[in-house]
Order: C-alpha cells, then structure tokens, then sequence
C-alpha cells in the first residue's frame, strides 16, 4: 500500500472511530426518545465495523517479527476483532432498529399498536393463537414480533393451535388467530383477527383497571338517537384494503349519528350508555363522563338542576352547544357562574376554513392542553363563540382553540346579543351606552374563542369535595358520523371524554373511523397549492426554456 493511501486509511479509521464513540456518547446522554437512542446506537455498530474494516486494511499481510511474536499478534487480532463484532451485535440486538423500505409499510406495525406498545410501562402478556397456513396470520405474527423487540414490558407468545391444543382450551380459544391480553389478572380477547390495531385497542382495555361509563344526554333532540345505536357494516374495494389488514371496513350510518364517536370510545373500554334527565335524581353513581351533543329543545323543569349537582359534586360534562341549539337559562346561568357565556351567533372565519365555505373554521393551531396534544388540524362545520370572563376563585377557565383575528359573527335572527372579540370580549354591546350595534360589534374581525376547559372546586363546595371538569365547545357536528373520520376531529373527540374521565396517564391511540381516507386542506393551504402548481410551476418552465434559449442564441 502506497504511503499516501495508508495515511488516507488512517484518518478514516480514525474518523470512524470518533464517529462511533461520539453516537455512543450522544445516545447515552442527549438523546431522549427510545427509537432515537436505538438508531444512533446502530450508527455507532455501523462505525465500528467499517473502523475495524479499514483497520484490517492498514495491518500488512506479514509483520517482520519473531515466529512467536507473530503468532501472538495474529491471536490478539483475532480475538480483538471477534471480541469487538461479538459485542457490537449484542449491542445492537438489545437496542433492536427496524428499518422497513416498502413503499406501503409492510413491515410496519399500525400506528396504534405502536402508540399503545411504545407507553407500556408495566408488564402485559399477549399469546397469539395463529394460523400457520394463513399468509396474513404470519404476517401478523412478524409485525407482534416486531413490536415485541420494541418494549420489553411486552412478552409476547406465538402459539398454533394445532400443535399445542392443551394451551387453546385453557384459554377458550376456539378460533384461529386469536389474540388473548392479560395484566394484572385481567384478561381481554380478540377473535378471529390479523388486525394488530384490534390488537392494541385489547391492550388498551386490559390495562384499565376501572372501566368507565360515558353516558350521552337524550330526550332534547340530540345525535345520540334513544334506543341505542344503529348501523351495519360495509367494505370498501380500494388499494389500502388490500394493503392494510382492516383497511377496508366501513361503517354505514346516519350522517348525523354519533355511531364512530360511540365505536371509538367502546374500542378504548369504555361503557356508553344514555341518560333522561328527567327521568334520574343522581348521576354520580352511573356516569363517570355526561355528554350533550347538540339539543335542540330546551331542558324540562328540573333537568337542568340534575346536571348542576352533577358538577358541584365533582362530575365531568361536555357540553357540545352548536348555533342552533337551544340552551336552557338555567344551564345559561350556570355556565355564567363559572365565567363562559355562549352567544348565540356563527362564526366566519375567511383564513382558515375547510374547502371554501368560510362558515366551516379549520383550526390548526391549540393552547397546549392534555387535550389537544395529538392534534393536528380540526375543523367545525358551524360553530358557536364562546366568550369567557373572569371565573371564581378555584376555578380555572382554559381555551383551547379560537379561530383566526380576521373572522366575524354572523348573528342568527331572533338568537340574542351577540360579542366582539377575544380582547374585548367583557364589553357588551349596548346601544344604550352609544356603543356600537350588536351587528356592528359581530362584523368587526376578532379572534373568537371555539372550546374552552374548565376544571376545580366547585363555587361553595367543601374543601373536601371532588373537583369537577368541564369542557364546552360550540360545536355538535365534529363528533357526527360526517365529520368524524376527518382530520382530527375525531381525535379530538376522544381526547376531550379521555380528559374529562381522568384518564391521560394510559395510552391513547388514534381512535378507528370506519371510513375511506381523506385529504383535507384549509382554504389558505388550497391557495398556495394552486399558486405553487398553477402559477409558480408553469412560470419556473418557462424560465428554464428562456434561460436555455439565451445560451443557445
């Protein structure tokens, strides 16, 4: 080797070797995520062997030494070499990377399971009953396995049932691929699936201790229809059905249902019931979260008074008042109490808006909230302001999104007074004073609170009552069948109820839509897309041929 490529040979070495022990030392110190540490880790493994290839590469073929010596040396760089391969494999199995290639993701659990498997912070056992002759049933098997290196809380067990039917009967399997949880005691199954998203949702269930009743407010016009819910499912031929094991299934119901909403939440291990206001004096022993979603006739006498015990008592209600819905004085009143109003108007937002309707609000930015933290972009076909003022001593009143300073009210006739703005939102308007119009204040641009998030003791109650959580948001719709599968709104849903029922510490995987994918884009992303493709594309060719011309003249 000439004396200019052994030196080039040794800074490389040298360099690879720098390069391996400063990725080691920023994995165990800097870097923060499991999957961030395992991937500078394997960076490292990848250094060290190129470092010890380079270095084979500088040691010559014959030393000049004695024939003991040399036999010595060759040993010691023999076992050095094996040594350093042996531990940097070890290394690496114990700090597992996967690396899928595929275009569609093959070889990459569901999101879900990834989100469940990745927060698992105790031990949980899952026994797969597969079946060998089934391609999708191995398939299945190698994603667990996949996720089963990912977490080490996550003892995974792939059992055929033919060969081992003493294990099936024992646990009541009496189907192929079966997935059966069990933590704590506890135990959850999954028939007849190859769906590791099915699988996570088991998880999910087996790992909550107390399973939760989310009763849904009926009797006033609301989308959670009486008499339980109604719909059938449907498949969908499209290519993510053939890609994705599940990926087709569709959920036929009414547009104006809450049958997704009710689905996502049993998947979760939730109970979802229906409550009559008027027909129950307590709703502390049977519900851990009460919802209303979009009444349209006001509460009988006394209903309102159920609800306002509820709460001072340390209950968790969302409230979900759209523009049309009709709001009981009383619930005004309480709701007042606590430092929210709900004018009865629509905001028009002409940023930031779902297609070009500027009355549907996109909202893609949120007030850091337990609530909001998985989402991305949200929408509101028809959504009510919520105007907030000083609320009483232990309670605190958090926004959590508005829409943009340039979107107005349009008030509803007959619907009452509406507000300004955010900033100024504890002025009302009053022609008496020689202020300005209710119409005037709702034309004027201003940022318009859309949901807000209410927690602590209740005004009056004892130090050693519970506290009460509450959210209010001036949308029903979000939460339908319609709207649901778009975007983050269901998401959205599901992180609402999950706050209100205390359960943020257990995982939270995106909640199952039953529907065809969608893309969504505001108005201000779909114009800089035409601009991007109808204007700045077609200009930047014509500049390239003119630039060309000139050179070529």
């Amino acid at each position: 080797m000439k004396r200019g490529a052994s030196k080039g040979f040794v800074w490389l070495s040298a360099g690879l070797l720098s390069a391996a022990l400063g990725l080691i030392f920023v994995a165990k110190f800097l870097a923060v995520e499991r999957d961030s540490v395992n991937l500078l880790l394997f960076g490292a493994w990848l250094c060290a062997l190129l470092f010890l290839f380079t270095l084979a590469l500088l040691i010559p073929v014959q030393m000049r030494l004695d024939r003991r010596l040399e036999v010595a040396f060759n040993g010691l760089l023999v076992v050095s070499a094996v040594a350093i391969t042996l531990l940097a494999n070890i290394a690496l199995y114990k700090r597992d990377v996967h690396f899928d290639l595929t275009r569609e993701g093959s070889y990459t659990p569901p999101e879900q399971a990834r989100q469940v498997v990745k927060s698992l912070n105790r031990d949980v056992s899952l026994t797969y009953f597969y079946h060998d002759d089934d391609p999708q049933a191995l398939h299945a098997k190698e994603l667990l396995e996949v996720l089963a290196r990912s977490n080490s809380h996550l003892h995974l067990r792939v059992v055929d049932p033919d060969t081992n039917p003493a294990l099936a009967r024992r646990y009541g399997v009496k189907l192929y691929n079966t997935a059966v949880v069990e933590t704590d005691g506890r135990r959850a199954m999954v028939e007849n699936t190859t769906d590791l998203a099915q699988m996570a949702f088991a998880l999910v269930r087996v790992l909550r201790e107390q399973v939760k009743t989310v009763c849904f407010v009926v009797g006033h016009g609301e989308f959670f229809e009486p008499g339980g819910i109604q719909f059938h499912y449907s498949h969908a031929e499209t290519l993510r059905a053939h890609d994705v094991e599940g990926g087709g299934d569709i959920l036929e119901g009414t547009n104006a249902g809450f049958d997704r909403f009710y689905l996502a939440l049993t998947n979760l291990g939730y109970d979802v019931a229906q409550v009559t206001l008027s027909k129950t004096r307590n709703l502390s022993p049977r519900c851990s979260v009460v919802v209303d979603g979009g009444p349209r006739t006001v509460y009988s006498a006394g209903e309102s008074d159920v609800l306002t015990a509820y709460l001072a008592a340390g209950g968790r209600v969302l409230l979900m008042y759209d523009p049309e819905s009709a709001i009981d004085p009383s619930v005004e009143a309480m709701l007042a109490r606590l430092g929210i109003e709900l004018p009865r108007a629509t905001v028009l937002d002409p940023t930031d808006h779902y297609g070009t309707d500027p009355e549907k609000v996109a909202v893609p930015y949120y007030t850091p909230h337990p609530i909001t933290e998985q989402l991305a972009l949200t929408f509101f076909p028809g959504v009510r302001p919520i105007v907030t003022s000083k609320p009483p001593d232990g309670v605190k009143v958090v926004p959590l999104f508005a829409s943009t300073k340039d979107s107005y009210l349009r008030l509803e006739h007959g619907l009452g007074e509406a507000y300004g703005d955010v900033d100024s939102r504890q002025a009302r308007v009053s022609s008496d004073r020689g202020e300005a119009s209710p119409m005037a204040s709702a034309q004027r641009p201003g940022q318009r609170v859309l949901a807000v998030a209410v927690s602590g003791r209740w005004p009056g109650a004892s130090t050693e009552t519970p506290e009460f959580r509450l959210v209010v948001i001036g949308d029903s719709d979000f939460a339908t069948n319609a709207y649901f599968p778009s975007v983050s709104n269901g998401v959205l849903a599901v992180s609402i109820v999950r706050w209100l029922a205390g359960d943020e510490s257990t995982p939270s995987p995106k909640p199952e839509t039953y529907a065809e994918p969608q893309v969504v884009l505001t108005n201000y992303q779909m114009k800089w897309i035409f601009v991007a493709i109808e204007v700045i594309l077609p200009l930047s060719v014509v500049l390239a041929g003119a630039v060309v011309w000139w050179r070529r003249r």
